[in-house]
């Protein structure tokens, strides 16, 4: 699944594939799915005060398989973004890709 986003005025592709959680653990050293969970118990609980790092690498790491030159880093395409706030504009976003890549259109079968 694809997705267009602008950061500062510029249009980027994001893409959310099967192969994300495993190039998350494999980038980041954690689960992605454990800590979606995380982030959605942190928000639930309090959605002023959440942390934003799970986000600012699931955004990277997505930029990164639609082929955007991202960096070999969060931290350096970070450094590239000029107004501190704008990656959290596109949060929503984000995490919207990220569930709807999780729902099935299978059905299931009657037993």
């Amino acid at each position: 699944m694809r997705r267009t986003i602008t950061i500062e005025g510029k249009d980027y592709q994001i893409e959310c594939n099967a192969l994300l959680p495993r190039q998350y653990r494999k980038e980041f050293g954690t689960d992605l799915v454990a800590g979606m969970r995380t982030l959605k118990a942190e928000y639930d609980k309090d959605p002023n005060n959440v942390s934003t790092e799970i986000l600012e690498n699931l955004t990277w790491l997505m930029l990164k398989a639609a082929g955007e030159d991202v960096g070999s880093t969060v931290e350096e395409w970070l450094s590239g973004i000029e107004d501190s706030f704008a990656i959290y504009t596109v949060m929503n976003d984000v995490v919207d890709l990220w569930l709807n890549s999780q729902k099935t259109t299978s059905v299931p079968k009657k037993k």
